[in-house]
């Protein structure tokens, strides 16, 4: 009897062992996954767009700007959207339909926006006046877009991590009760 007891102890002791080790194990890899690093591009992205649209209308209304410095704004708009578009983290949402055409846009307007670029400046650098113009013109139209592409990206992360927090959870009492209900049924005597 007494190494009955031992052994079902022994046994609780290794499957609490295992579930501790799981638990572990899940917890490390959802504080890894793409959700905070997507939504962080899509900021990143919706940010670099407000940023550059920002000093293109500074450009516009006359403040002194430098050509260079507001193309260089445009390129790190553009260098977002080529992480998210090109990176393998944002692969897992390209294909949602709040997400895709957002993206599709966005780079149609860029597409646009360098041609006109290309064809305004005649192998000169463009003013910052009509640089202003050109960002105004092909990239104002992306703000509602951006907007609800991030909303999206943030509702759909949430939802997935509640998601697995639940399950988590779910497991994580199941096991446990399974564990407690084998240590209750071990026949534990003294002496």
């Amino acid at each position: 009897a007494v190494l009955a007891a031992f052994a079902a102890a022994a046994l609780g002791v290794a499957l609490f062992s295992a579930l501790a080790y799981e638990t572990y194990s899940r917890l490390s890899t959802q504080t890894v996954e793409y959700r905070e690093n997507l939504q962080w591009g899509l900021y990143q992205l919706q940010k670099e767009l407000l940023s550059t649209l920002l000093d293109a209308e500074r450009a516009a209304a006359g403040v002194p700007t430098d050509p260079v410095e507001l193309q260089l704004a445009y390129d790190l708009f553009v260098s977002r959207l080529l992480l998210l578009q090109q990176g393998a983290v944002f692969q897992a949402v390209l294909d949602d339909p709040q997400i895709a055409p957002a993206v599709a846009e966005t780079a149609a307007a860029t597409a646009r926006l360098d041609a006109a670029i290309a064809a305004r400046s005649a192998g000169e650098p463009a003013s910052a006046q009509t640089l202003a113009l050109l960002i105004r013109t092909h990239l104002a139209p992306l703000r509602d877009p951006l907007q609800a592409m991030t909303v999206a990206a943030a509702t759909r992360s949430a939802a997935s991590s509640s998601s697995d927090s639940s399950a988590l959870s779910a497991q994580i009492s199941g096991r446990s009760s399974g564990v407690m209900l084998l240590l209750a049924q071990t026949p534990w005597r003294s002496g």
